[in-house]
């Protein structure tokens, strides 16, 4: 049984709310080393999907749905659908055999706070989205998730994903190597041996921390980045 995966990014910047400016997560942003959606892509993968895309939100809904009905035309059996606003640790492989062992055309993923925006929808699902084969729409069925979340609408959030990160509260593990006092660092990272760390924190692929830092707990230094004094 052939399956394809969609992942629509989550993939806001500043919007405005009254007279002030909040700023929303970006799918973009590294958590301890990956991004959320190379996360949810390697999670994909590890199910071996014949076909991922990965679109930005900014898509029309109609011309999502035509890329599921090409791929169901194409003889694609199953389509995983992830609208990207959490990180959840779904096991996909369950989800699905939950999904065909039940016989289920559309299968919704939720948690206790609601759903997860996580979709399992049979090629019959899909190609009644034609105008032709319009009848009435099959109900989906519920498959409960009760691991680990965070929902991404804010910073606030990001930041507590990180920090359940660096606590191992979850099963994200910082991409560096681990030192006895909790903190990793990449081994690609310059860092001056003046550095002070205060753990757990992380510093990533290529970064350079200068003379006199200190790198306080729960500090993610993503990669790419320079820390000087006073920084």
């Amino acid at each position: 049984m052939e399956l394809g995966a969609l992942v629509v990014t989550q993939g806001a910047t500043l919007h405005a709310v009254g007279n002030e400016e909040a700023r929303s997560w970006c799918s973009a942003w590294p958590v301890v080393g990956k991004t959320v959606l190379e996360r949810w892509v390697d999670r994909v993968r590890s199910l071996q999907v014949n076909m991922v895309s990965v679109v930005d939100r900014g898509v029309s809904v109609p011309d999502r749905v035509q890329k599921m009905v090409d791929w169901a035309k194409e003889g694609i059996d199953q389509i995983l659908v992830i609208v990207m606003g959490s990180y959840a640790e779904v096991d996909l492989t369950d989800l699905v055999q939950f999904h065909q062992g039940g016989r289920h055309t559309i299968t919704r993923v939720f948690d206790p706070e609601g759903p997860l925006g996580i979709s399992l929808l049979d090629r019959r699902a899909v190609l009644r989205e034609l105008p032709s084969t319009i009848g009435e729409k099959p109900r989906p069925s519920r498959y409960d998730f009760m691991g680990y979340v965070t929902r991404l609408s804010s910073t606030v959030a990001y930041r507590k994903l990180v920090q359940d990160a660096l606590e191992g509260r979850c099963d994200i593990r910082p991409s560096g190597l681990p030192t006895s006092d909790n903190v990793w660092i990449d081994p690609t990272a310059v860092v001056h041996p003046s550095v002070k760390f205060r753990g757990p924190c992380y510093v990533g692929a290529n970064s350079r921390l200068n003379a006199g830092v200190t790198v306080s707990g729960y500090s993610s230094v993503e990669e790419n980045c320079e820390i000087d004094l006073g920084t």
